[in-house]
């Protein structure tokens, strides 16, 4: 008898690792097989109007100003994200209101790795986390009711834009 007690132990051990080990396989099957989203500082107009969905935008408005267009994302959950493109058709800023982080991996594209540089170093502040670089220009704010941010890239900028007034 306590013999097949501890087979069925040991059985039961190897069934539940069996499980983690295929639930893990699973998650990182679907992150390798995810569709690519490309709604990000540097992407080019027909990737982000082409990728809108990775966001679970419900609507998208495009505006025409001097120098630039602005695709405002808003999604169902009330996140706000507009992304700024110079006339040659290449996202050159972002921002975003929200109050849950967006996927930053979607916004920032090539640059989410330094993201995750700046984050894991240490910074004078929990609630800002800034980035200014010659390539990147980048600041994510934790607000009492959500979080907000801004990423440009300073060498896209069309000429007379003013960083300032990209909101």
């Amino acid at each position: 008898m306590r013999t097949a007690a501890r087979w069925r132990r040991n059985g039961v051990a190897r069934v539940r690792r069996l499980v983690a080990c295929g639930g893990a396989l699973l998650v990182t099957l679907s992150f390798l097989h995810a569709p690519a989203a490309h709604a990000a500082l540097g992407a080019s107009r027909e990737e982000l109007l082409r990728d809108a969905a990775a966001l679970q935008t419900t609507r998208v408005t495009i505006t025409s100003r001097e120098g630039y267009d602005v695709h405002e994302m808003i999604s169902a959950d009330g996140t706000t994200v507009r992304a700024y493109v110079e006339p040659s058709g290449t996202v050159f800023a972002v921002t975003w209101s929200a109050k849950v982080q967006p996927d930053l991996r979607v916004l920032l594209g090539p640059y989410y790795a330094r993201y995750l540089a700046a984050a894991r170093a240490p910074h004078p502040s929990h609630h800002v986390l800034s980035v200014n670089a010659p390539d990147l220009v980048l600041s994510v704010m934790r607000l009492p009711r959500g979080f907000a941010g801004r990423a440009h890239l300073p060498s896209l900028v069309p000429a007379g834009v003013g960083v300032d007034a990209l909101r």
